[in-house]
């Protein structure tokens, strides 16, 4: 009897060994893999930059010459566009104009070629290689248009875009970009004020080239102006800067192939490079395993010399505490990971509003964006707070009776800004004469805000989200549904796990910590709830949420 136990004992401890040396190859690999972070992070903001110094370009340089809005004594100068890219990225600039006429900037126009032939300036040739790369986009990206637009849509703030510049400029600066006959000369109207909006970069991929645009709206016409980057050479630009003297230890691959290196994580860019993918892999770097399995090894050996004295003790308590190391190793690894973007736009966007290198006419715009990226900080670090709140029991929920069409309709103020700036519209369908329901005010529009950010970042850009109440036996049931791919049968039991997102940790693309649905469910078990999730009929993801009448 006593030998059986001595080996039931002595194969626990064994496995426990081999568990804990698992938990330390877990550790190295996660040391591995936020080094690969930080390269990720410095991708980002070196692409970052680089499209925040497109953006700030006045829309008046998309043309050999123009006339600058900050030009106190209004003077025809040359466009730095019209001159070889300072980027070795950049194939080159262009513009649609309302005509449908493809014109790039290096090359004069109408009116500009005495002017450039009097000063001996020497103009570029037409690109018609990037002339058939713009004209081979969708249409609704394609051409220039003379579509009107509505007055109140340029001005009234409730309806544009926060991300849409609006840019007062002169008559006459206006003018000379539009190539009217004689705008070289300031007319009788010259001073007369022009609104313009400017919406942000959209990218579309073509093969090893990416087409950058955004349009310019004036005066009831549609300018469309970018530029078009060779991915080849901006990768390899790009990796040189970030990795040669800094993450030698790495290798990067643009082409979808495997990089070199044990470890292998891939990344996705925000728009407008949102089609450009990289790979990043690592072999084992001396420097992050150090001292990890020589610990384990002197640690088993200390477990196997004390098997017989209290090992099922130091077992159960050594099984626990690498079972909450992985848990919290998962998790610190998926908020570090969402951490990072914002505070990396944070960072770059605070340090040119502080070093002087935002226009006037283009700080709201910056200012807007610092405000949204904290908002989005603010959202996670609540979360992570309400989640510890649950498992410790220390919520404060408060429930009462109340309207949930009227928590669901403020809870949609919230979400509407990021839905539109996912491309996403929303659907809203509500049941009159609904009863009262038990409620938490501020716990239901987490729950809603939650669902909404779950299948914003799971669903296609362009589709519609769909949020209805109905009445149900028990009181009132809320369902939010998306487009996207729904969740595999077998998976549908786990989608309410903390942590669980369905990727692979290392290789995912989605972001998210993996914790918002937890927080759904215990949120509204909190208000005397129950919620479960399917996949609906004709596709897509749907949650729903039922609430008791009192």
């Amino acid at each position: 009897m006593a030998a059986a136990l001595v080996v039931l004992v002595s194969v626990g401890v064994a496995g426990l060994f081999v568990y804990a040396w698992s938990g330390v190859q877990a550790g190295i690999a996660e040391r591995h893999t936020a080094a690969l972070d930080a390269v990720f992070e410095d991708l980002d903001r070196e692409l970052a930059e680089r499209v925040a110094r497109e953006q700030a370009r006045s829309f008046l340089e998309y043309r050999f010459l123009y006339v600058p809005l900050d030009n106190a004594n209004p003077a025809i100068v040359r466009s730095p566009l019209s001159r070889t890219p300072e980027d070795p990225a950049i194939r080159g600039y262009f513009s649609l104009d309302p005509d449908d006429v493809f014109r790039t900037p290096s090359t004069p126009r109408g009116n500009e070629v005495e002017y450039v032939n009097r000063n001996g300036w020497i103009p570029g040739s037409p690109n018609e290689d990037l002339e058939r790369l713009v004209r081979a986009l969708p249409a609704a990206a394609g051409p220039g248009s003379t579509e009107v637009v509505p007055t109140r849509a340029l001005r009234d703030p409730t309806t544009a875009n926060p991300a849409v510049q609006v840019i007062n400029t002169k008559q006459y600066n206006f003018g000379t970009f539009e190539n009217e006959a004689n705008r070289f000369e300031p007319g009788p109207d010259a001073q007369t004020d022009v609104t313009v909006q400017v919406r942000p970069f959209v990218g579309f991929r073509r093969g090893s080239d990416l087409v950058v645009l955004r349009e310019v709206l004036a005066q009831g016409k549609v300018y469309r102006q970018g530029f078009v980057l060779d991915l080849v050479r901006l990768g390899d630009d790009v990796s040189a800067k970030v990795l040669v003297g800094r993450h030698p230890e790495v290798s990067l691959s643009w082409t979808g192939e495997r990089p070199a290196g044990r470890w292998v994580r891939e990344h996705a860019f925000a728009a407008p490079l949102q089609d450009l993918h990289v790979s990043a892999g690592i072999s084992e770097v001396p420097a992050l395993v150090a001292g990890s399995r020589s610990g384990v090894l002197a640690l088993g050996a200390a477990v196997l010399a004390a098997v017989l004295g209290g090992s099922l003790l130091l077992a159960r308590g050594v099984w626990v505490e690498l079972a909450f190391a992985e848990r919290r190793s998962n998790f610190v690894s998926a908020v570090t990971h969402e951490l990072k973007t914002p505070l990396t736009t944070l960072r770059m966007y605070a340090e040119m509003l502080r070093d002087g290198m935002v226009p006037e006419e283009r700080r709201a715009e910056y200012l807007t964006t610092l405000v949204t990226e904290s908002d989005r900080l603010g959202r996670l670090v609540g979360n992570v707070l309400t989640l510890s709140q649950l498992e410790q029991g220390t919520s404060t929920t408060t429930v009462v009776v109340g309207e949930a069409a009227e928590v669901l309709r403020a809870a949609l103020e919230l979400v509407r800004p990021h839905a539109a700036r996912a491309g996403m519209a929303l659907e809203v369908d509500t049941e009159p004469g609904l009863p009262p329901v038990r409620l938490d005010r501020d716990a239901l529009i987490q729950v809603v805000v939650n669902l909404a950010d779950n299948a914003v970042k799971f669903a296609p850009a362009g589709q519609t989200l769909t949020f209805a109440l109905r009445r149900c036996p028990s009181g009132v049931e809320l369902t939010v549904r998306d487009r996207g791919p729904g969740v595999p049968p077998e998976q549908l039991g786990l989608v309410f796990e903390p942590f669980w997102r369905g990727e692979r940790e290392l290789v995912r693309r989605t972001r998210g910590t993996g914790i918002g649905l937890t927080l759904v469910r215990g949120l509204v078990r909190g208000m005397g709830g129950e919620v479960d999730a399917r996949n609906a009929t004709g596709g897509g993801f749907e949650v729903a949420v039922r609430l008791t009448s009192p």
